[in-house]
């Protein structure tokens, strides 16, 4: 029953009661007088009546938002700017929850992953994570906490189909792997326990390389020249999500699986044992404390049945394998989250000044609402309910701006965050959008809302609701929002200024370095043609005299990192447990010049060294030598024809340390080996310095490089320059997304100055007018207006600084070769925002200056 059912009620009751009274003897008109005198207050009594019935608070909620509408319609450019505004703050907070729901809050795309395991043995001298064969056997044997446990490894192998090779990535996995993972072939099968050279297609192989041919199933490819049967086809949606970080290795998108069998060698502790990633499934009902407590003791069991220096060193670590695959992606993600809040928070001191700047033109409004009997929580209300439509319309903005935006954030950051190709906008981001835009219209349109509600409505009615202690409070509130919009500003542009630069830093080239004139590329020299470490040999020499012959090229060279280990030097003893290590290089002669390293001392090495002679860098000599000269002396190096021996070489020459593979670590020692004499000679990385343009010359080197050996493919040919960029992709990806809330920020802290100075000009036109009347000169008007804008500037900006000080310490870890707190980051902050802070408070000054006193003193 609605209300007009309900009036025609009353209506019939009151007719019958002035029947009644007229049967008594009265007139008509006092007998409806009475009639109505007896049934009371007929609108209060409907509504009552229709309260008790139905839920009024709907009705009330649909006549505020049909006026919030109506309102904005009325008044497009507001609701625009005010839109656009919500959309930029709720649209970034959108994009990045994306990403944090991807990465650090869904689960690993496999069964019961809350139970995996990532269980390793950190080396504490070497700073190294990794497990032996043997140590893995011996924990599977023994633990009792683990319903599962499983190896893998991984690496790039050169796939053979129909005479053409490629090189590809590829997991090799034990037994139980595709059960605790949830695999299920969509094709065939996958290998069974014990299966050899059996390899498991993914589906973007199958499509890539095979064509989608459905009788894939059983051919033969081979990999690394052996021959393999393609057993299976995993599912499209299948794919690989646990860790790929082990120090050295050639990592590439998984593409293959191949079983992963221990044979009786691996499992006794020496030289054929092999190094594995491990992961475990608990079992239920038993927490990772128990477990761990477990392999501590299993751990120590071993290494007191293996009493030498290898165990002493070794400790174990078992984490959620979420954690693991996070790794140090958490706190960079987190910093972004609450730097995109900051942006969400600037924007709403810009709404909420927008919403005080409108109050003054609807005080006479509320005043009238007020006096026709609205409530102040009535009132409250329907001013939340404009800030709740507007903040809906700026979330479902920013959602459209983050659809059309997403595609590219996940390009920027594919290589630098794990899982973030699984970002999305799913379930749970529209709900953190809608619950965001809610909890935003509160934060912005309370304050407006209850500052409009406790004005003084008598003082309203009376002069039209321009009272000067409304003007005065709400001016306060304004500025008391700009300082605070500064001081948020000062923290963001701070972090982004910390981070631009450590990037800095990281890219300075030494003279003579050219990474963007310096071609890469890799071939793998696998397959049974190289087993032979002569056949490496000769593949080297004749690759070299390959590229002698090619126009615009400049110098090329090779190079093979071979590991690295202790450094034994004749002559120079080191204390317990601090002896250092070295990575050792194999390079042809022509690598120097290529890859433009600087001479310090000494000599190069060449191509046919009559002895085992080697080159070393700055680094090896500060911790090795110190300031003794090192050239001449002697340090011991892997035999390549006696297992486990060492042969003595000399150093020839010292080299400038020089950053060429990861720009964001500090060259460490290293050594350089001519490739002939090299210990272990694996693959190979061609380094190649060009005359103009290295997309030039790329297909020739690549086509004369590969020429030589048609079943080795070459790969990732890029520049240095583009190798260099991907080794800090995680600090790029951190710096570009903070740099650009920096900047929103910035803009929107400069537009909230500027819409507070204008107020206060519009507020103070009279005053100005009396003042020019007076004789004050437009320079003094203008030194006034930004000096009261300069004094709300500088308290923001100095409580950004006490907040930047504290906050910036969070990123730490983020930063390369700068302190948090850097002097010179944050007086470039300071002066930056002050400039833009005063150019903001110029406008409305000049303005001021050219008032006309007559019209400002006529204007009421």
């Amino acid at each position: 029953m609605n209300l007009d059912d309900l009036r025609r009620d009353f209506e019939e009751h009151i007719e019958l009661e002035t029947r009644d009274n007229i049967e008594r003897g009265m007139s008509p008109k006092e007998a409806r007088a009475a009639a109505r005198r007896k049934f009371g207050n007929l609108g209060r009594i409907t509504e009552e009546t229709y309260a008790v019935w139905h839920r009024t608070w709907l009705d009330s909620l649909r006549q505020d938002l049909r006026y919030a509408a109506r309102t904005l319609r009325k008044q497009p450019a507001f609701a625009a700017v005010a839109i656009l505004t919500l959309a930029l703050g709720i649209g970034m907070n959108t994009a990045v929850f994306s990403v944090v729901n991807a990465v650090l809050l869904r689960p690993l795309p496999y069964p019961d992953s809350g139970r995996l395991v990532w269980l390793t043995t950190y080396n504490e001298r070497i700073k190294m994570e990794a497990v032996s064969g043997p140590d893995f056997y011996d924990w599977k044997q023994q633990a009792q906490s683990f319903d599962a446990m499983v190896n893998y490894g991984y690496g790039s192998m050169s796939l053979g189909v129909g005479g053409e090779s490629e090189q590809i990535g590829f997991a090799s996995v034990g037994d139980g792997f595709f059960d605790v993972t949830g695999a299920r072939a969509a094709m065939g099968r996958v290998f069974a326990p014990g299966e050899r050279n059996a390899i498991v297609l993914t589906h973007r192989l199958f499509v890539s390389r095979f064509g989608s041919d459905p009788n894939v199933v059983g051919k033969i490819v081979t990999m690394n020249g052996d021959p393999y049967t393609v057993c299976g086809v995993l599912p499209e949606d299948y794919r690989f999500a646990l860790p790929l970080d082990f120090p050295g290795q050639d990592v590439r998108p998984i593409e293959a699986y191949m079983p992963s069998v221990m044979t009786a060698a691996n499992q006794v502790r020496g030289r054929a044992m092999v190094i594995v990633n491990v992961v475990a499934r608990l079992k239920h009902g038993v927490p990772l404390s128990q477990a761990r407590a477990e392999m501590e003791t299993i751990e120590a069991k071993i290494a007191a049945a293996h009493p030498d220096n290898f165990y002493r060193y070794l400790r174990v670590r078992a984490q959620p394998m979420q954690d693991k695959v996070v790794g140090n992606s958490r706190r960079a993600l987190l910093v972004l989250f609450a730097a995109v809040g900051f942006v969400l928070l600037i924007a709403c001191g810009n709404m909420a000044n927008l919403l005080l700047a409108r109050a003054g033109s609807r005080q006479r409004e509320v005043a009238i609402r007020a006096a026709i009997g609205a409530g102040r929580g009535r009132m409250i209300g329907q001013l939340l309910v404009e800030g709740v439509l507007l903040s809906l319309a700026g979330g479902a903005v920013g959602l459209l701006v983050v659809r059309l935006a997403f595609d590219g954030i996940v390009r920027l950051g594919s290589h630098a965050v794990p899982r973030l190709a699984e970002a999305t906008v799913d379930g749970r981001v529209l709900g953190f959008t809608l619950l965001l835009s809610l909890a935003t219209a509160a934060i912005f349109g309370l304050g407006p809302a209850v500052s409009l509600s406790r004005a003084n409505l008598a003082g309203m009615l009376k002069d039209g609701g321009r009272t000067a202690s409304a003007g005065f409070a709400s001016m306060r509130m304004r500025r008391m929002l700009m300082a605070a919009e500064l001081a948020l500003s000062v923290v963001l542009l701070t972090g982004a200024g910390l981070m631009v630069r450590s990037y800095w830093l990281m890219n300075e080239h030494p003279a003579g370095f050219q990474p963007d004139r310096l071609l890469t590329m890799k071939v793998a020299l696998a397959g049974r043609a190289y087993r032979d470490r002569s056949a490496r040999v000769e593949y080297i020499t004749r690759s070299i005299e390959r590229l002698r012959g090619i126009p615009g090229l400049r110098a090329a060279g090779f190079a093979n990192g071979i590991g690295g280990g202790f450094i034994q030097a004749e002559g120079v003893q080191f204390p317990p447990n601090e002896q250092p290590r070295s990575s050792i290089h194999a390079v042809s002669a022509g690598y120097f010049p290529a890859i433009g390293m600087r001479m310090v001392q000494g000599r190069w090495l060449t191509d046919f060294e009559p002895a085992l002679a080697v080159m070393v860098n700055e680094s090896l000599v500060r911790a090795v030598y110190g300031a003794s000269d090192p050239l001449g002396r002697h340090i011991s190096l892997p035999s390549p024809a006696r297992p486990g021996a060492f042969d003595t070489a000399t150093i020839v020459g010292v080299a400038a340390d020089l950053k060429y593979s990861k720009l964001d670590e500090e060259p460490e020692p290293e050594t350089y080996v001519p490739y002939q004499y090299a210990p272990f000679l694996g693959g190979i990385s061609v380094f190649a310095l060009v005359d103009g343009n290295p997309a030039a010359l790329a297909g020739p080197l690549r086509q004369a490089t590969a020429a030589i050996d048609r079943t080795q493919p070459v790969y990732d040919v890029r520049t240095v320059e583009q190798a260099l960029s991907d080794s800090v992709a995680p600090r790029r990806f951190n710096l570009l997304l903070l740099a650009v809330f920096a900047a929103v920020a910035l803009a929107l802290a400069v537009i909230g100055v500027y819409g507070v100075m204008s107020y206060a000009v519009a507020q103070r036109s009279q005053e100005i007018g009396v003042r020019m009347a007076l004789g004050a000169q437009r320079a003094e008007v203008i030194r006034m207006v930004v000096g009261q804008g300069a004094v709300v500037a500088a308290c923001g900006i100095g409580a950004g600084i006490v907040a930047a000080a504290s906050l910036t310490r969070v990123m730490k870890s983020l930063l390369y070769g700068v302190q948090p707190t850097d002097p010179a980051t944050f007086a470039a902050v300071c002066g930056v925002l002050l400039a833009a802070a005063l150019l903001a408070c110029a406008v409305p000054a000049l303005r001021a200056a050219h008032v006309d006193p007559v019209v400002a003193l006529r204007y009421e």
